[in-house]
């Protein structure tokens, strides 16, 4: 049972990473730089989470993804609290 839980926490990890990954890649996202690079360090961390699962890693490899992974949440979330406060502004070019 142990072994499933980790095919489907490895499948998951792996979904999110190809997710996020997309998402830095597709110019149909449209996000800033911060928001960029806080997706970046997301797909690292979902990345090495799941490597570490597969491959029966010690338990410090996997913090240290996590940390990955929590880092990139609060980058992505300084850069829509970024966006938000500069949503109400007109930036205006005077000819």
């Amino acid at each position: 049972m142990d072994r499933v839980i980790d095919l489907l926490n490895i499948a998951a990890c792996g979904l999110l990473s190809t997710g996020c990954l997309w998402a830095v890649l597709s110019p149909r996202v449209q996000d800033g730089i911060v928001i960029k690079l806080g997706l970046g360090l997301l797909a690292a961390g979902f990345f090495g989470v799941g490597m570490a699962l597969a491959g029966e890693r010690p338990q410090f490899v996997i913090e240290r993804a996590l940390a990955l992974v929590h880092l990139g949440l609060l980058v992505v979330g300084a850069g829509i609290a970024l966006r938000w406060k500069r949503a109400g502004r007109v930036y205006r070019v005077d000819e």
